[in-house]
């Protein structure tokens, strides 16, 4: 219910928010607690579903950090950048099994134990599938810090405090072309990363830097429309 206290910058959204105090909070107060100790429900399928929906987040967030700037503080965290981090790393390192690539980013911070810091050098930068691919974690680390820096130390964040961000695109288009930032973020964006992944496969035959770049552009459009159909459902009743 929106009152005259209710922050009215923010819109709504039903995709979870991923900023480290937003996930700890989600985290404490969700229901999941209840559900394992009175059994009256089983809380494995909504863990399920946050996994899955955490890893669409972390691929999302590796086109999402270079398009866009003035992130919300609920909206990106450095937990998320770990773990996104830790996922471009994997897909694209040659020796990591494939299925191992969705479960080590949840284990991020206890790679330091199994792995010295030559293993975890030759995985990311040496034993590798793409070139095209190492760059892009290299331009999200850069990237991706920038925008932790703006959160955590200058505290610069806009009023909705769960905002994925303002998008550079419509911000280089002329204003003459009217176009929505939903289209933008959701169609433009998305499609670009998509022609990114496109020309690397036809020009470099690099299939995993391909695949890479139509998941993650495919995950951000996902993102987008999922807001936007909840946001045209409320807007409607």
């Amino acid at each position: 219910m929106l009152t005259t206290k209710s922050n009215q910058a923010a819109k709504l959204r039903l995709v979870s928010q991923y900023g480290d105090l937003a996930m700890f909070l989600q985290f404490m107060h969700s229901n999941i607690w209840r559900a394992f100790y009175t059994g009256e429900k089983k809380p494995y399928w909504k863990i399920f579903t946050w996994i899955i929906f955490a890893k669409i987040e972390m691929f999302a967030l590796a086109s999402r950090s270079l398009f866009r700037i003035n992130h919300g503080e609920n909206s990106t965290g450095v937990l998320m950048s770990i773990w996104t981090y830790t996922l471009i790393v994997t897909f694209n390192a040659e020796h990591v099994i494939g299925f191992l690539v969705s479960f080590i980013p949840f284990i991020a911070p206890l790679l330091p134990i199994f792995f010295s810091f030559e293993e975890f050098t030759n995985y990311t930068f040496i034993d590798i599938h793409s070139m095209p691919l190492m760059v892009w974690l290299i331009l999200f680390t850069g990237v991706q810090s920038g925008h932790l820096i703006r959160i955590y130390y200058f505290k610069k964040t806009p009023d909705d405090k769960g905002s994925r961000g303002s998008s550079l695109i419509l911000f280089l288009l002329p204003k003459k072309l009217k176009i929505s930032e939903f289209s933008v973020q959701c169609f433009i964006e998305p499609g670009m990363i998509i022609l990114f992944g496109i020309a690397g496969l036809v020009f470099l035959e690099d299939k995993v830097f391909f695949v890479f770049a139509l998941i993650s552009g495919l995950c951000l459009s996902f993102q987008e429309l999922l807001d936007g159909a909840f946001r045209t459902y409320h807007s409607r009743h």
